[in-house]
């Protein structure tokens, strides 16, 4: 259940928006539209990936990847 207070707080907001004609409407709609043609978001189901781009450095970064290594030097002198 949403809390009331919020709801309440949309409900003036809304209040303090004022009336919208159709046109606006209708205005905004075509307008979004070309932005979204003019600035397409790719989907990442839809995003191509190539595997010799997907590294380990690419995935964790530089630091966490020098962490690693020095860890695992540290195990191997111990040993």
């Amino acid at each position: 259940m949403p809390n009331r207070k919020l709801i309440n707080e949309l409900k003036k907001l809304l209040r303090q928006r004022g009336h919208v004609t159709k046109q606006q409407r209708e205005y905004a709609k075509i307008e979004e539209e070309a932005i979204t043609q003019m600035y397409v978001i790719t989907k990442p189901s839809e995003e191509k990936r190539f595997s010799h781009l997907r590294t380990l450095k690419s995935y964790i970064g530089d630091h966490a990847l020098k962490m690693i290594v020095e860890r695992n030097k540290n195990i191997q002198t111990v040993q």
